[in-house]
């Protein structure tokens, strides 16, 4: 699967909102200018191996979060992280967690627009 730049700038985006960062405050932590962070985030850039690790460095965050709408593996790797969420829990914290997790896909169904308008795909 190729690099999907417009969903790679979505999700830079979307962190770099999530950590409280301006552009230009981004740019100066991975040393490129405002402009170019902005070309980044609305895909009509493809950056470095280099400017990727930086990125995610200084979003603090992986590089995995950075490219899952470009891997094959994401959905094998969501489910190592959720099994090794749930290794360490006693049975009855599984059951809590599970009817807690069904709640949210519910709600996240029911609400489809008003989610993914807080939290959009990547």
């Amino acid at each position: 699967m190729p690099l999907n730049n417009y969903a790679l700038g979505k999700c830079i985006k979307y962190y770099r909102k999530k950590r409280g960062l301006s552009q230009n405050y981004l740019s100066e932590l991975i040393d490129k200018s405002p402009s170019y962070v902005s070309y980044i985030e609305s895909g009509m850039r493809c950056i470095s191996l280099d400017t990727l690790v930086d990125l995610a460095n200084a979003l603090n965050i992986t590089a995995d979060l950075l490219l899952r709408d470009s891997l094959d593996n994401t959905p094998i790797i969501m489910r190592n992280d959720f099994a090794a969420a749930l290794a360490d829990c006693t049975d009855y914290e599984q059951q809590l967690l599970l009817e807690v997790l069904l709640s949210v896909k519910a709600t996240i169904r029911t609400n489809r627009k008003l989610f993914y308008a807080c939290y959009p795909r990547r």
